[in-house]
């Protein structure tokens, strides 16, 4: 609606221009200037209700998406999603230190036979 009107005002002023042109071919300057004047008001305003409910819009926008964010379900949802990631990480985590554990107790266990068998052999 508000755009409506806005590209209607825009359309009112583009008329006014060109009344301005055919009262100034018709040497009747001052009506022209009146015209011209006229219409770039009439553009101004029509561009200034349209910023006007660009930034209404993006003002209700703004308004209904921290309302969002802050709503009790999606502050549970964050917490959920938080404590799985927690969850997730940690498993990842043990996984590694104990492929890490059982990397180093297979090298010892190696290291240990190797020592062994070098001990029988000199025997």
């Amino acid at each position: 609606m508000i755009i409506r009107f806005s590209l209607l005002l825009i359309l009112g002023s583009i008329a006014n221009f060109l009344l301005a042109i055919v009262l100034d071919r018709l040497t009747i300057s001052n009506l022209a200037d009146q015209a011209s004047q006229l219409g770039s008001m009439v553009l101004l305003c029509a561009f200034f209700l349209l910023l006007l409910a660009g930034l209404g819009l993006l003002g209700k926008l703004i308004t209904v998406s921290l309302y969002d964010y802050f709503s009790t379900r999606q502050r549970m949802e964050r917490r959920l999603l938080f404590y799985t990631s927690r969850i997730n990480r940690l498993n990842r985590l043990f996984q590694f230190k104990k492929a890490r554990l059982l990397y180093f107790n297979l090298q010892k266990r190696k290291h240990l036979l190797k020592k062994n068998g070098q001990k029988s052999a000199a025997s």
